[in-house]
């Protein structure tokens, strides 16, 4: 959950401000009721698992945003749907790395409630397979734990699906899709000398970066870098202009605070799959699945 003002700015003051959400099953039942504190990125992260007991087809979430007095200044609404499974078995895809960058590890943990032999994952990006492997589970485990490195051809979205093939047939699969920051590679630094020349007619302008870089330089009036001049190229403006080519499959989700007139701050998080199904799942994450291995598709969910 992200936290913004009506023009949409951060919160520049949180105070004894929270966050009250309310899991409720679809047949009425109220399942969950926490209070959660605002942290300073305004960004909220809660985990939910229900019980056997708390099993519904779908879970509708209420979320208030109280103030010191706990008067409620905005209200949200949101729907989960369950994965379908003839079963009721799933495999869950989750990581513990917020936000990946270039040159680094990315750690993934997969999770699946029935003992499985072999799990399958394919990290893919811009259209093509980045990379495939497969990890074997010794009997009863069902939780395990694995990273793979980050490279530039998984920049700006990369996804991964992970799947399983039970002994019955039924394929469960889960995807997780998220940025990769690749804009950190190389450390640049640039150096304003106004003492060219004696009269300050001259400024001479120094640039330090990794060898074989190439360094442009783009020179603006202040008052219209001021008021967000056209001309003026953004690290947002780049990544948008790349999140064309990936319109065709499910994108990580993003927020852009607006915090100043000239400059936009976002944010990028790791996001689930929106498949209720292993069929949508697939689909969803760029690929298309082609198997003669048993697979259900639910019948509530409407692409």
């Amino acid at each position: 959950m992200v936290i913004f003002t009506a023009d949409g700015q951060q919160p520049l003051y949180i105070g004894n401000r929270r966050v009250k959400l309310t899991v409720t099953c679809a047949e009425g039942a109220e399942l969950r009721s926490v209070l959660l504190p605002i942290p300073d990125d305004a960004l909220i992260q809660y985990t939910f698992r229900p019980t056997n007991e708390e099993s519904c087809t779908s879970l509708r979430l209420q979320a208030l945003f109280l103030d010191e007095n706990s008067v409620v200044l905005a209200t949200a609404y949101q729907r989960l749907f369950r994965f379908q499974s003839p079963s009721s078995t799933y495999l869950q895809l989750t990581t513990t790395t917020p936000q990946p960058q270039v040159g680094e590890y990315m750690v993934l943990n997969v999770e699946t409630n029935y003992p499985v032999d072999t799990i399958h994952y394919i990290v893919t990006a811009g259209g093509n397979i980045i990379t495939s492997d497969r990890m074997t589970l010794q009997s009863i485990v069902t939780f395990r734990s694995f990273s793979i490195a980050v490279s530039k051809a998984m920049a700006p979205i990369c996804r991964i699906l992970a799947f399983s093939v039970k002994n019955d047939g039924e394929i469960l699969a889960d995807s997780l899709t998220f940025f990769t920051n690749y804009s950190r590679i190389n450390n640049v630094e640039i150096q304003i000398n106004r003492g060219k020349d004696l009269n300050l007619d001259t400024v001479e302008v120094r640039g330090k970066a990794t060898p074989g870089s190439y360094l442009a330089v783009n020179v603006l009036h202040a008052d219209l870098f001021r008021y967000d001049s056209p001309s003026f190229i953004q690290e947002n403006d780049v990544v948008d202009e790349m999140w064309n080519y990936e319109a065709h499959a499910q994108t990580p989700y993003r927020f852009t605070w607006y915090n100043s007139v000239s400059q936009a701050d976002r944010v990028y998080v790791p996001t689930p799959t929106y498949g209720a199904d292993t069929n949508s799942t697939i689909q969803r994450s760029g690929l298309i699945l082609f198997t003669d291995a048993n697979f259900t598709k639910a019948n509530f969910y409407r692409e």
